[in-house]
């Protein structure tokens, strides 16, 4: 199987663990999971950990293209987690607006709000245990 086709079953097989997760951690199953990069474990995480590990055992933990991916990813996966911060303060801010125009009571427009930017960015939790399954997913396939 090529590198490319691994990795895309990889990303499949991640969507539907999350679908699993979420429907037995709700007691429902929510489709938009399917479709949603960030939540537990995160797609980047676990696609991007599995390439840069499966590209070290494959070519070596000196050569550049191991360098290339290890950089890549470090740089993708740390700016997930920052956005994660950013968007919680937009978060905490919008909900400041929207209870100083409802006149400090929430509403249904306020709770909407929040409910709109709450699911967004990445938790450091969820990119931590996507890195780990994508490393371990890669030392078994690069298992002999």
């Amino acid at each position: 199987m090529a590198p490319w086709q691994f990795m895309f079953l990889l990303g499949i097989a991640t969507q539907v663990l999350k679908l699993l997760l979420y429907g037995i951690a709700n007691r429902r199953l929510n489709l938009r999971v399917l479709v949603t990069t960030n939540g537990f474990p995160s797609l980047h995480a676990v696609v991007l950990s599995c390439l840069s590990i499966a590209t070290g055992l494959d070519h070596g933990f000196r050569d550049p293209f191991f360098i290339a991916t290890f950089i890549f990813t470090g740089v993708i996966l740390h700016d997930l987690i920052k956005v994660q911060g950013s968007v919680g303060k937009g978060q905490a801010t919008g909900l400041f607006l929207a209870r100083a125009i409802d006149g400090e009571e929430p509403s249904a427009w306020s709770e909407r709000w929040g409910d709109l930017l709450s699911d967004r960015g990445h938790r450091p939790l969820h990119v931590g245990i996507g890195m780990l399954l994508g490393i371990l997913i890669a030392i078994a396939w690069g298992a002999p």
